[in-house]
């Protein structure tokens, strides 16, 4: 759904990923990040309601690139430890990145997740 916004050679990466999902994440290129992204969906994050801040854009002075970043919170169901078991977490952070003006708009050249937090949310948080 979000493959247009990045530029075909951009960079998607996190810090403090480790939190959720055990390991950190690197993808290089939209087609790796659109398939990564989607063995995550499959794999780890069954289901997720992401609510972002508005963007802060800072624009270059030749107005062809900017930095952008913007606020994250997010509730993710995700599979347990143990075979049929799943719990929902909390996550907050924030985006870090780059953007560039193309021929085809504005796309997202360098991205970073920063999670800062993550912890169980309250029971019943997102559908059963």
């Amino acid at each position: 759904i979000l493959r247009e916004i990045f530029a075909e050679d951009c960079e998607w990466r996190t810090r403090g990923y480790a939190l959720l999902l055990g390991q950190e994440a690197s993808f290089s290129g939209r087609e790796a990040l659109a398939k990564g992204a989607s063995e995550i969906a499959a794999s780890i994050i069954l289901q997720s309601w992401h609510h972002f801040s508005p963007v802060e854009v800072d624009l270059s002075h030749d107005m062809k690139s900017a930095n952008v970043r913007w606020y994250l919170w997010e509730v993710a169901k995700q599979h347990g430890n143990s075979p049929g078991e799943f719990v929902t977490n909390v996550t907050g952070g924030w985006y870090d990145g780059q953007s560039i003006a193309t021929d085809n708009g504005w796309k997202i050249q360098d991205l970073t997740l920063d999670m800062k937090f993550t912890g169980p949310a309250p029971a019943n948080w997102l559908y059963p």
